[in-house]
């Protein structure tokens, strides 16, 4: 009654005659109540012509029989046990044990699950996987393998006749070491496969020992690399190709600052040599001169000054591109004010209201946002000059969820057909005649806010005055 496993006879129609309290605790019931029923009752419905089989052929002299079955139950997880079966054809009955396998039948589910699962993951990565008993030479490898390799597998001759004839002796020597020194096994190879295609595989592995440390044979992966090879190379012909470019950039600034610098001395030898007579004559023949003389002399001599202002301004715009940026915690409310004093300080008659906000700070390079927020607040000033109400606000706001700093301002504003040539050097917007400069301002806060990786735009409206916006990387 208390075996492990529990024991019944049945008849040759499948009726119980007596059972154990074992197979009663299996089958989820009493004893008293078992004996009698059909045992086929407490089989799951799927299973009976099983068992009915199983039945006919132990009653016609088959002992020691046995099959497995699910039994009837609530949810999604049936039992499951073995029957076993030895005939008494004198009695007209045959002896049954009843094992219940059903924590063994759910383990091997999970392992089915777990296989599927790995087969599946194995063929999303392309990677396959096998082993190998060296000793009787025999290959045991994932359906993702076969996939890659294009054909079954059976010995290591059948591997190594797809090996690229120029990879073979690698693949062996690195078989060599890992069998011999136990070393990892590491290897990239080509394969041809039955189709004729080429792959580029990637190999890993170790050795497998027994208990005494003898090598039998290896495991390990592998996985088609063919298309990451291929956009290695390309990835290094491409890397390659921007360090010529980058060193050729480099040449190219260097022989560009060589030529800032020869075209600003060459332009400046006779700027100097015309301003310098200009000046001896006016010392020499100043008294002798008509008034209208006298201003020619002067005119001359203020174009060669706006002359070498362009020059110098020229020369500053070229280096923008070439100064390191020194990245720093910068105070962009502080350089707002400075620049503010600054233009007060230059035309005092005049009255502008600042707004500045306090507390804007950001990563970058100080003198160069310097020259940012002096090139726009000083436009956003000379472009209000005629403005007796003219105000310039400084602050930050928000843009797509990155943060971004403006200059605003009341004056004239401009047409936004206008707005993409801006930044272009030496570019003026249409009726800035009067206004002083050189349009190389806005081209120059382009340049420095690119090189902060960022970027610079700007809105308006004809009598609504401007809004120019910039934004700075966060690192």
């Amino acid at each position: 009654d208390f075996a492990p496993v529990g024991y019944l006879t049945l008849d040759y129609d499948g009726f119980i005659r007596a059972a154990n309290i074992t197979c009663a605790r299996i089958l989820g019931i009493y004893r008293s109540t078992l004996i009698g029923q059909l045992f086929g009752n407490f089989i799951d419905i799927h299973y009976i012509p099983f068992f009915s089989y199983f039945l006919r052929k132990v009653s016609t002299g088959n002992a020691n029989d046995s099959c497995e079955l699910a039994l009837k139950g609530e949810g999604s997880s049936p039992l499951f046990i073995r029957v076993v079966a030895e005939a008494s054809p004198s009695a007209g009955e045959c002896r049954v044990a009843v094992i219940d396998i059903t924590d063994q039948k759910r383990a091997e589910e999970k392992l089915i699950k777990s296989q599927q699962r790995l087969a599946e993951a194995q063929g999303v990565a392309h990677v396959g996987s096998w082993e190998w008993d060296s000793i009787a030479d025999e290959i045991a490898v994932s359906d993702e393998f076969n996939r890659i390799f294009g054909r079954v597998l059976s010995i290591y001759e059948s591997f190594i006749d797809m090996v690229h004839p120029d990879d073979r002796e690698n693949v062996n020597r690195a078989v060599r070491e890992t069998l011999t020194h136990q070393k990892p096994y590491n290897v990239h190879y080509r394969i041809v496969r039955p189709d004729g295609v080429i792959r580029v595989i990637h190999a890993l592995g170790k050795v497998v020992t027994d208990e005494n440390g003898k090598s039998l044979g290896m495991m390990g992966t592998v996985q088609d690399v063919t298309e990451l090879r291929e956009m290695a190379e390309k990835l290094e012909i491409l890397n390659d190709e921007l360090a010529a470019r980058a060193e050729a950039l480099a040449e190219a600034n260097v022989d560009m600052e060589a030529f800032n610098h020869m075209v600003a001395h060459d332009l400046r030898n006779p700027l100097n040599i015309i301003s310098g007579y200009c000046q001896v004559i006016q010392t020499l023949c100043g008294d002798k001169l008509d008034e209208q003389c006298n201003g020619f002399l002067r005119e001359t001599h203020d174009a060669i000054m706006r002359m070498d202002r362009l020059i110098e301004t020229l020369l500053r715009f070229s280096s923008i591109s070439r100064v390191e940026l020194v990245k720093e915690r910068v105070d962009l409310s502080k350089i707002a004010r400075e620049v503010a004093m600054e233009l007060e300080m230059l035309e005092p008659e005049r009255h502008v209201s600042f707004r500045i906000a306090k507390g804007i700070f950001v990563n970058g390079d100080e003198n160069l946002l310097h020259v940012v927020l002096n090139n726009l607040i000083g436009n956003a000033w000379k472009y209000n000059s005629g403005n007796g109400e003219a105000e310039i606000e400084f602050g930050a706001t928000e843009n797509e969820g990155t943060a971004s700093y403006f200059v605003r301002d009341n004056g004239p504003g401009f047409d936004m057909a206008d707005a993409e040539n801006l930044f272009v050097p030496f570019h003026r917007l249409p009726g800035s005649d009067k206004i002083k400069g050189h349009g190389i301002g806005l081209a120059t806060v382009e340049r420095i806010i690119r090189r902060h990786g960022g970027r610079v735009w700007a809105e308006s409206e004809p009598g609504k005055g401007a809004t120019f916006y910039f934004t700075l990387s966060a690192g």
